[in-house]
């Protein structure tokens, strides 16, 4: 893996533009020179080889609180060359969310995770930062007979599980 890579923001720069395009998200920003950019990189690093000083890390940390922080994210990131790197809430095994061989921020969803139940309808809105463990609990909450596809272990985000799929013991069905 490639060193850390030293990312140079254009005139205007990405937090400046951040904070420009949408509500107050001055608390959802972190670079390598916050105190907490380590552990807010770490936080839901389950494999320890992305977690090495020899993997290369992001420039940004975008802890999303509102829905337009992630679209001016994505503005953001294209206006600066920058490729984003989601993560729903979950781990990642393989790393798609923690590395890339071109300067990237990690726009981290973890706190968009409200899950309405609705029984009567046999339905779920769930967002990306919810993880199947905390989905389970709230269909379990609203009925017994009830279930999700999804899969067996409770630490995946939602949004990973939905996009990319994974295996679980309703597979069959």
């Amino acid at each position: 893996m490639r060193a850390p890579v030293k990312v140079k923001f254009i005139k205007g720069g990405f937090g400046r533009v951040l904070r420009e395009l949408t509500t107050p998200i001055t608390g959802a920003i972190y670079t390598p020179v916050n105190s907490s950019f380590p552990a807010v990189l770490q936080d839901y690093i389950r494999n320890l080889r992305f977690n090495e000083s020899t993997t290369p890390k992001p420039a940004i940390i975008i802890t999303a609180l509102d829905l337009s922080h992630v679209q001016a994210s994505v503005k953001c990131a294209k206006k600066h060359n920058l490729l984003k790197k989601t993560r729903s809430g979950g781990h990642n095994y393989e790393g798609l969310s923690y590395v890339a061989d071109h300067p990237f921020f990690i726009l981290d969803l973890f706190n968009l995770r409200s899950i309405n139940v609705s029984i009567e309808d046999e339905t779920a809105w769930v967002q990306t930062g919810a993880s199947l463990g905390e989905l389970y609990y709230r269909i379990a909450e609203k009925s017994s007979i009830h279930g999700f596809p999804g899969g067996v272990c409770p630490t995946v985000g939602v949004g990973g599980q939905f996009s990319a799929a994974g295996y679980g013991v309703m597979m069959r069905k």
